[in-house]
């Protein structure tokens, strides 16, 4: 199992780096520091290949939602969904936490 860090202790609104894998199975997963707070962080989606040069310009969709609240929460989904092109982006933190979400997918 191979691992990406879409968002890495970030604590405002915003999206994290491009990622690519040609794997279809993948899993994600996102957390809060001990500090507490809430906070939601969107999966996101592309075959668009401006992704890669200009990610703010590409066309992004939503593949899922991840909602965390309190100390040490976290959560997370699968997806078999063959996208090309793969971010984090976190929305509406609240609190003095930081939030971290990644992506798992097999070799």
């Amino acid at each position: 199992m191979l691992q990406s860090m879409l968002i890495e202790d970030k604590n405002n609104a915003g999206a994290g780096k491009t990622h690519t894998t040609d794997s279809e199975k993948r899993t994600f997963q996102a957390w809060l520091s001990a500090a507490g707070g809430t906070a939601t962080v969107v999966i996101e989606v592309s075959n668009d290949p401006r992704a890669e040069s200009d990610p703010a310009s590409a066309a992004w969709q939503e593949l899922g939602s991840i909602s965390l609240s309190g100390a040490n929460d976290k959560a997370g989904f699968t997806s078999d969904a063959p996208w090309f092109y793969v971010r984090g982006r976190l929305a509406v933190p609240t609190g003095a936490a930081s939030v971290s979400a990644a992506m798992g997918y097999p070799y």
